[in-house]
């Protein structure tokens, strides 16, 4: 049976139309999510091409991307610094929920893709630059980031010694890395020890990586960290703090007894009287220390051994270290 299509009045026909523009703008940035095809013909279309170096994989799991939003607990009142905004439906999602985002871009190139897939609202600002030379303005911010796992320390380290510290942040990153900074005693690192004196970490959801394109070699984690009112560690007390995990971490096979005998040229003695004044065990090696026993060590060190000069401290300590971030009541 044949039928004769309707006929549409102008009226009609216009509506048509705009609801299926509408459809197509509310479907845009999904397919920017999920859509391989449409992520390939994007690229394609700058002439872009991924680079491994920079860790630029988009994810492409809805869930995973809801539940990194959540976790950033954006209200229409915060300030977002994204570092690297990778993948960029991050940075779509960011602007729908915070007053204002800056969006930290290492890579030129990748610029001009990011303008045309966020369309540039008017909270979006993007920066090229390098984000662990980057000053923040804001004084109270959440931080987000897609970050390699050679970046974690140095963009960790440098936040959290800035004058104007995050109020929270959150990380996608390697999943070895992420459980290394929330390792307990037995198990703890450097990078461990610089964040758990200020900030509490906790990992928040596993993504594998199957759930990006291009796929990268590992898994990752989604990493939060919230700022304590108070640091652990007095501000006074962090060059040394600082200086002698260090210098432990350094031979960390070794028993603390060893590596402290060692510390500033204190001898084997000296440092026996240390732990016997703070029923610290020598047997221990480094990583099996919590942050109370490091700061008995250091009070003890200070009461006894005022003498020390911390003058000669290695320079990356002095420059990136011995700020602690303002306490935040």
């Amino acid at each position: 049976m044949n039928y004769k299509k309707k006929k549409l009045s102008k009226e009609e026909f216009e509506l048509k139309k705009f609801s299926k523009k509408r459809e197509f703008d509310e479907s845009w940035e999904i397919k920017s999510m999920t859509n391989q095809k449409f992520l390939r013909d994007t690229l394609h279309k700058f002439w872009f091409h991924t680079k491994k170096n920079l860790w630029q994989n988009f994810l492409i799991d809805k869930l995973s991307l809801e539940d990194i939003i959540d976790s950033a607990e954006i209200s229409q009142d915060d300030n977002v610094i994204e570092i690297w905004p990778w993948p960029w439906v991050l940075t779509q999602q960011l602007v729908k929920k915070a007053k204002n985002v800056i969006a930290l871009e290492i890579d030129e190139t990748v610029i001009p893709v990011l303008k045309y897939a966020t369309q540039e609202p008017e909270n979006l600002t993007i920066i090229h630059q390098n984000a662990v030379e980057y000053v923040p303005q804001f004084s109270w911010y959440i931080l987000c980031a897609n970050i390699p796992y050679y970046l974690t320390s140095p963009l960790i380290r440098h936040f959290i010694t800035s004058k104007n510290p995050p109020k929270r942040l959150v990380f996608l990153m390697q999943k070895e890395v992420a459980q290394r900074i929330c390792e307990k005693p037995k198990n703890m690192s450097v990078l461990a020890l610089e964040v758990l004196v200020f900030w509490k970490p906790t990992i928040e959801l596993e993504v594998s990586r199957e759930k990006f394109f291009p796929a990268p070699s590992v898994d990752s984690a989604v990493l939060k960290i919230k700022v304590f009112e108070k640091p652990l560690i007095e501000k006074s007390d962090l060059p040394m703090f600082w200086d002698l995990i260090h210098s432990c971490f350094s031979q960390k096979r070794k028993k603390i007894s060893n590596t402290l005998a060692k510390y500033r040229e204190m001898w084997l003695k000296k440092a026996q009287e240390i732990f016997e004044k703070t029923w610290v065990s020598g047997d221990l090696r480094p990583q099996a220390l919590t942050i109370p026993q490091w700061d008995l060590i250091v009070q003890e060190i200070k009461n006894k051994f005022w003498f020390i000069n911390l003058d000669n401290i290695a320079p990356e300590i002095i420059n990136q270290e011995t700020i602690a971030p303002e306490t935040i009541a």
